[in-house]
This record gives structure tokens, sequence and C-alpha cells, in this order.
């Protein structure tokens, strides 16, 4: 399907004493931007049921982020789907193109009850399958529609 898009209003104590989002706050941005995605997909609940834990984040800093009105864009898809986890790529970019951060996160699902990895239920599975990035973008600052990366975000 695509990318799914999320727009995030920057907040002044985002900033540090260098007058740039501190690099702490991009883990707030991508796990708003994964929180939604799951939301998009119509399954939060279950998946929440089901447990998931963040077990790996990388982050490359591209561009310092100053503080700005408008909202910055967060670019989340799924990368690859295991039997236990599943890998995220996001980009941190502004409505321009230009990319701040790139991240990847690394979740793993359990049984809450015993604390043990459990595979990703089919109806997860499928659910994930549908943000394999294809280069398009589900859009919801604009409207539901999907709109092709080409086309000047």
């Amino acid at each position: 399907m695509a990318r799914h898009r999320y727009a995030v209003q920057l907040r002044w104590s985002d900033m540090d004493v260098q007058a740039h989002v501190n690099n702490v706050q991009y883990l707030r941005f991508l796990e708003d931007a994964r929180v939604q995605m799951l939301v998009h997909l119509g399954r939060p609940g279950q998946m929440m049921e089901t447990g998931q834990v963040t077990v790996r984040h990388e982050i490359d800093y591209v561009a310092p982020l100053l503080f700005r009105v408008e909202p910055i864009l967060v670019d989340t898809w799924v990368e690859r789907i295991g039997r236990t986890s599943y890998v995220l790529g996001y980009e941190i970019l502004d409505h321009d193109g230009t990319v701040f951060a790139r991240a990847r996160s690394v979740m793993v699902c359990f049984d809450p009850t015993t604390g043990c990895k459990i595979p990703i239920e089919a109806s997860v599975r499928s659910g994930l399958k549908a943000y394999f990035d294809d280069g398009d973008v589900v859009d919801l600052i604009r409207g539901s529609g999907a709109t092709s990366a080409s086309e000047g975000l």
C-alpha cells in the first residue's frame, strides 16, 4: 500500500539550549506516528492487548530541526515482517521534502501474561503488510486518499 503520514506540532519545550529540537524528542515523534499508524489500521486495541514492545531504535540525524510553527511530518512504513517481530522505517521531514532524520524500530509481539514472545497474529500481519513501502503516501493531513510521492509533498 503506502507509507503512513502523520503531522507533528512542535512544542517550545522540544527545544534544547542549542535552539534545535532535542534528540530525545525524536523518539516521541516516532512513537506518536507509530501509534497513529496502528489506529489507522483500525487495530490499536487488539495490538495493545496482544502486547508489543520496542526492542531497538536507530536514528540518523540528517539535518538540524529548528523550531517552527508549521507541523513537521513523520512517514512510517513496514520494512520487514518476521515470525514474532516487525521492523518499521521512518522519515521525519518538512513539507518541502527536507529530511531531518531517518529511523528504524524493531517491534516484538509478546504475551503480556507470560512475558514470552509470540507469533504475529494473521490479522495483524495482514494489516502490517498494507504498509510495505511502495512509494505512495497515505496523506492524513490533506485527506484519506493516497498521493504519489513524486507529486511534491
